[in-house]
């Protein structure tokens, strides 16, 4: 199922039962109509032979009729064409690791104009349409108490995401969770920066 999803970009099929329209393709004996389907996705050649006759052979419904281990390991489309060495595999996935970093690091960048574009605009902060409101709730049930007004708090939220170097994201839903969890170490930490100052 994995390797048809790495090649395919999607799964083959819901479920390995008679009722899923595709895998019943399996049980009558009938891969050439699975393949037909899938390949009206792709362009044309997508899938190798070699590739087609691994698959149908990992998809037998009969236990009996699919292939035992070794011999999917020979078989031609894991053993033909080369093989990455260990030092390409490790740049591949270094070069990878950094695009994706590269992407975070634009992603956050952006993020940060956007807020100082709003600091800039005078726009005040703590509007329902830029960040929700602190949880509250969360602080009286744990008894944390803070002379700091919501403002404060948020500012100090802030700045606790960007030390940890996570994207501070307000508008997403698990935002009552992150206060809830992160409320408990912060506001202690912040109340005794107040009073320090």
């Amino acid at each position: 199922m994995l390797v048809f999803i790495f090649v395919a970009g999607i799964p083959p099929f819901s479920r390995a039962a008679p009722s899923d329209q595709l895998y019943n393709f399996f049980i009558k004996g009938d891969p050439d109509t699975f393949w037909m389907h899938h390949s009206s996705w792709k362009p044309a050649g997508y899938y190798s032979d070699e590739f087609k006759q691994l698959i149908s052979h990992m998809f037998q419904h009969d236990p009996a009729n699919r292939w035992s281990l070794a011999e999917l390991m020979s078989c031609d489309w894991l053993t033909s064409g080369e093989m990455a060495s260990v030092e390409e595999y490790q740049a591949e996935m270094a070069n990878r690791a950094q695009t994706i970093k590269a992407q975070q690091e634009a992603e956050r960048a952006k993020a940060k104009r956007k807020l100082d574009k709003k600091k800039k605009s005078g726009k005040k902060r703590g509007s329902n349409d830029e960040l929700p409101a602190v949880n509250y709730n969360y602080l009286k049930k744990t008894h944390i108490t803070t002379d700091l007004d919501e403002e404060d708090i948020r500012m100090a939220l802030e700045k606790h995401f960007e030390s940890k170097d996570l994207p501070f994201t307000p508008h997403e839903s698990k935002v009552e969770w992150e206060y809830s969890v992160k409320m408990q170490s912060l506001v202690p930490s912040i109340a005794g920066a107040e009073s320090n100052s």
